[in-house]
């Protein structure tokens, strides 16, 4: 017999109630673990993940709840795990921005590629879409048409080294924020300016 896992979001419209009741239901149901949105469906990107609500569906719970939402670094990671006491964390964004980002988790602490190393992860990808897809012209199809949209996420990348961003994440996401991101460029020594 196969462990089933749901996967939900706080709610459908712009209200957090439904998320409790369901996730007891699932695991009424014989679920071996939620999976938990830390948005509603009308929320989309506009809102931050609410941790705290997925560490009260956590406390709820009997089964193991994964918190999903804004996780671009390793530190966030942590953070949110620390913040919600979920049994894990699912990423989603912040892997199509950095693939590398489970590196990083793993070992607690930025990975910089380089260049070189940047491209050497993006062809190990494109490696294993091909194999996914096979390379049949419906498998050709459809790499195409993922790959072109997965690479736009890739120029998002930009370090974001603990000691700078860390007390900026705990304050708001990365993945949702801007304004610090972009003034944070003006340290640059003007060497390392494109």
């Amino acid at each position: 017999q196969l462990p089933v896992t749901v996967k939900i979001r706080l709610g459908a419209g712009s209200s957090e109630a439904p998320a409790q009741a369901l996730a007891e239901a699932c695991e009424r149901a014989g679920a071996s673990a939620v999976v938990v949105h830390g948005r509603t469906k009308d929320q989309r990107y506009t809102k931050a993940a609410n941790w705290n609500a997925i560490g009260e569906i956590q406390r709820a719970r009997d089964i193991p709840v994964v918190g999903n939402g804004d996780i671009l670094t390793w530190y966030e990671h942590k953070q949110r795990l620390d913040i919600s006491g979920a049994s894990a964390a699912m990423v989603g964004r912040g892997a199509l921005i950095k693939p590398w980002i489970f590196k990083e988790v793993l070992e607690g602490k930025e990975w910089e590629p380089t260049p070189e190393e940047r491209v050497e992860v993006y062809l190990r990808l494109c490696g294993f879409f091909k194999d996914h897809f096979q390379e049949d012209a419906m498998g050709m199809k459809r790499y195409m048409e993922f790959m072109p949209w997965h690479f736009g996420f890739f120029c998002r990348y930009r370090p974001l080294p603990e000691a700078t961003y860390g007390a900026m994440a705990v304050e708001h996401p990365l993945l949702q924020t801007r304004v610090g991101i972009v003034t944070a460029a003006e340290e640059l020594d003007v060497t390392e300016r494109p």
